[in-house]
């Protein structure tokens, strides 16, 4: 449900070409991969955290390339900025 709701906010941001839809999509991507690799590994009891099973690779390149986007909180922030213009005073 949360991959399919991702989809539809990619395809609105692409559609509509609007920085607030795309930041909107890109946190909800960062949320989707957090959570998602958590039930990856529970599923598949920890295997993912061993170096005889690829999900390790995976899990270490989503960290990256959420810590690239600044975080969830820093790509709240963007959407936020994004959506109802920057806060004054910044």
């Amino acid at each position: 449900m949360r991959i399919n709701g991702l989809y539809w906010l990619a395809m609105k941001a692409a559609a509509s070409c609007d920085p607030g839809d795309a930041a909107m999509a890109a946190l909800h991507a960062q949320e989707t991969a957090r959570a998602c690799t958590y039930d990856f590994h529970q599923f598949l009891g920890a295997m993912g955290m061993t170096l005889e099973h690829p999900l390790h690779l995976w899990t270490y390149r989503l960290k990256l390339l959420s810590g690239e986007l600044g975080g969830s909180a820093g790509q709240a922030r963007h959407a936020a900025d994004a959506l109802w213009g920057a806060a004054s005073g910044d």
